[in-house]
């Protein structure tokens, strides 16, 4: 179990400076009242106010991300590879796996 947590931590540390950095995007475009949100729900225009719900927003974004991400090494992994990755055929492998891998621990936290 411990060899696991050790080798999701560099997953789990992609993951959170990806939410990071959306949630620092959206949040800046709130605050700046750029924000679509803002537009529709204009009492959310106070960034401080309601972070979490910019966070959520975040999360979502990022697991989108991660999830196209999956599916495109898939996609590379089935099919005929385009030449500009440079990566072998089981370093592709290991890392749809991986992050397959990662998506059901981060299922089962959630859910549990």
């Amino acid at each position: 179990m411990l060899a696991d947590l050790r080798a999701a931590v560099p997953d789990a540390l992609v993951a959170l400076l990806l939410t990071a950095s959306v949630f620092v995007f959206l949040f800046v475009r709130v605050r700046s009242g750029d924000s679509a949100t803002v537009a529709v729900m204009p009492f959310m225009a106070d960034a401080g106010t309601y972070w979490m719900y910019i966070l959520s927003q975040a999360f979502g974004w990022a697991a989108l991300w991660w999830a196209w991400g999956t599916i495109m090494l898939g996609f590379m992994l089935s099919g005929p590879r385009p030449s500009w990755p440079k990566l072998s055929g089981p370093r592709l492998e290991r890392l749809h796996r991986d992050h397959r891998a990662a998506a059901r621990h981060a299922a089962r936290l959630f859910t549990a």
